[in-house]
């Protein structure tokens, strides 16, 4: 579904649009300015081996912002007379008032759409379409090479790695939070932790696997094990897509991915990691 943003909601979601992209990412601005904090930003986009495309008009650069330009390992195009203020990647698309002169700057009033490739597909397929279209019609101003091949055989830097787990994180624990309301959880580096959970039954954090449940119990092994096996069978066919592993004497259930399992969109990867948690957690809330 479209979102809307104003001023200090839009600039965010533009860094973060530009940080999560793995494939592509494409600015079409009038007006361009690097600031201090963007231009770094793009230029970690050469690292992840993302294509990035800026398409500008309107303006002569400064000496300064031509040769930052320049500098970039992106293609850029100029098109007179162009007005559209549009940011996309393989996954969202930004439309909206913003030119990339104003980011990070909230001197003036915006408005912005934000349309996503998995809920808002045919928008969304029309705007890369038309941004696609604008990228032939304008005039080259410096292309490098684009080898699709090429590039998929350099791996992710481990630094990308990161970015893009520590984004993930980030974006689930909100969700995660409402599942496990009486257990206050934190982010901390790459890492869901609980800051308070001793009154509690269990408690997760994210130790091992997507998800890592911990029985606050004081059962020993001869306990746990009778309790271990009644719930096997049931534990396994409620995770079913995931892997689940439970060997007492240990209390802590780890859930893992299917095997196989890959995603084309951080999206989907949030929305799979969240079913399986509030598999397991709705699991335990139902036995004694």
């Amino acid at each position: 579904m479209a979102e809307f943003y104003t001023t200090r909601g839009l600039s965010f979601q533009l860094e973060e649009l530009i940080k999560r992209g793995t494939k592509f990412v494409t600015l079409v601005t009038p007006y361009l300015k690097f600031s201090e904090t963007l231009y770094d930003r793009l230029q970690l986009l050469k690292e992840d081996n993302v294509d990035l495309t800026i398409i500008y008009g309107k303006t002569e650069l400064t000496r300064k912002q031509k040769t930052l330009l320049l500098d970039l390992h992106c293609n850029i195009y100029y098109k007179e007379n162009l007005h559209a203020k549009c940011y996309i990647n393989q996954d969202e698309a930004i439309i909206g008032s913003m030119n990339l002169y104003e980011f990070s700057e909230v001197n003036n009033i915006e408005m912005g759409i934000k349309l996503s490739r998995k809920n808002d597909k045919k928008a969304y397929l029309e705007c890369l379409g038309e941004v696609e279209t604008l990228t032939k019609q304008s005039k080259v101003i410096k292309e490098v090479e684009n080898n699709k091949e090429k590039r998929q055989e350099k791996p992710i830097t481990k630094e990308g790695k990161k970015r893009y787990y520590r984004d993930l994180l980030a974006q689930w624990l909100p969700k995660l939070q409402t599942l496990v309301p009486d257990i206050k959880l934190s982010l901390m580096e790459d890492r869901i932790v609980p800051s308070q959970h001793y009154n509690a039954r269990y408690w997760i954090s994210n130790e091992y696997g997507l998800i890592t449940l911990h029985l606050n119990t004081e059962k020993d092994a001869e306990e746990l094990y009778p309790f271990y096996k009644e719930y096997e069978a049931s534990l396994d066919k409620a995770l079913k897509g995931y892997r689940c592993y439970w060997n007492p004497p240990y209390n802590k259930i780890c859930l893992y991915p299917g095997r196989n399992t890959e995603f084309e969109f951080l999206d989907d990867e949030l929305d799979y990691n969240h079913k399986g948690a509030q598999k397991l957690i709705t699991f335990f809330d139902r036995i004694k």
